[in-house]
């Protein structure tokens, strides 16, 4: 039996909050690629960065599609993927006390709408789903965390 999901969600709501989050850490304050190179990281072009960017979104719209009927570990990795996005963002931002392009959108957009389809999942008996799509998001991050870093560095 499926995990009960939020009567408001729709699964077009992942890809269209990645075309804003996207577009923030493609075009706001310099772009997340600039901003990695001024905060120690390798330098990236522009270019680059964009098709990363044009992949995950790819990704994440096939994924989301995937993920609307059934699939509930999907879903919560996709949930966990934008919800330790928006949170490394801010981490970024603290930590840096500069503004790492994606915060607003992550903290705006994906908190709520990751936090909620989260949040719903754990209190509705959905444990193990829950636990295997969180793991799953949160490892996809970091590791497109640590792609996105190494960007620069590949030839």
């Amino acid at each position: 039996m499926p995990c009960p999901r939020p009567l408001w969600f729709r699964w077009w709501l992942f890809p269209a909050t990645a075309v804003v989050h996207f577009g923030e850490e493609l075009f706001a304050g310099g772009g997340f690629y600039t901003w990695v190179t001024s905060v120690g990281g390798s330098r990236m072009s522009m270019a680059r960065f964009a098709s990363g960017t044009f992949v995950a979104l790819v990704s994440l719209t096939v994924a989301s599609w995937v993920a609307r009927k059934r699939y509930d570990w999907l879903l919560f990795a996709l949930a966990a993927i934008v919800v330790t996005n928006a949170l490394t963002h801010l981490a970024g931002t603290l930590l840096t006390r500069s503004y790492s392009p994606g915060t607003v959108s992550g903290l705006v957009l994906w908190l709520p709408l990751g936090g909620a389809i989260l949040g719903r999942g754990l209190t509705r008996s959905c444990a193990a789903r829950w636990c295997v799509g969180f793991a799953i998001g949160a490892a996809m991050n970091a590791a497109i965390l640590l792609l996105t870093l190494n960007l620069g560095r590949m030839a």
